[in-house]
This record gives C-alpha cells, sequence and structure tokens, in this order.
C-alpha cells in the first residue's frame, strides 16, 4: 500500500474541500500556500489532533486544514 495524506478544508462559512498528496510535507505545504491567499500577513500555526490518526491542524480565519494518513479509498 503507498502511503498517501489527505489534506480537508472545513471553512467557516461551510465550504469543503479535499485533497490527497502522496507524503505529509506536501500536504502541509499545500495548505500553507492556500491559507496564505486568505489569511495575508498571519503567522501560521500548527497543532496535533487527539485522534487516534495522529494528524494535525492548522487553524486560520477562513477555516481549518486538517491533514492525516488516509487509507487507499
Amino acid at each position: 500500500m503507498t502511503e498517501r495524506w489527505t489534506c480537508l478544508f472545513e471553512g467557516r462559512a461551510g465550504a469543503k474541500a479535499r485533497a490527497v498528496f502522496a507524503s505529509e510535507q506536501q500536504a502541509r505545504e499545500f495548505a500553507e500556500r492556500h491559507a496564505q491567499t486568505t489569511d495575508l500577513g498571519v503567522p501560521l500555526r500548527w497543532s496535533d489532533t487527539n485522534d487516534t490518526n495522529d494528524g494535525v491542524v492548522l487553524t486560520t480565519h477562513a477555516g481549518e486544514y486538517h491533514i492525516k494518513r488516509s487509507d487507499d479509498d
């Protein structure tokens, strides 16, 4: 099985988007680039999630980016 990472965006206004990447680093870079288009000049801060998937969350004014390892769908 190939390692895959999912980046799920959940916007405060109800928007949702999902993308799959080959590495956690790619998913984080994508989330950071996207977040910088909506939160210009705001320092980005990642936090660990408390679930069993060992994911991370980037919280911004526009919403949250959840990144975690995904199984083959």
